[in-house]
C-alpha cells in the first residue's frame, strides 16, 4: 500500500478512519436539519 510503513499498518491502532456527520440540532437554521424541505416541499 502506498505511504504504509514496512507492514506496520496491519495493526488496527495504525488504523484511522472516521465518519463526521452533520445531522445536528440545526440552531443557526432554526430547526432539524433532517427534516429541512425545499420550498416545493422534497425533502434536502
Amino acid at each position: 500500500m502506498a505511504g504504509s510503513r514496512s507492514g506496520d499498518g496491519d495493526r488496527p491502532a495504525d488504523r484511522i478512519a472516521g465518519v463526521v456527520l452533520a445531522a445536528g440540532a440545526g440552531t443557526r437554521f432554526g430547526g432539524p436539519k433532517a427534516l429541512a424541505t425545499h420550498p416545493d416541499g422534497t425533502p434536502w
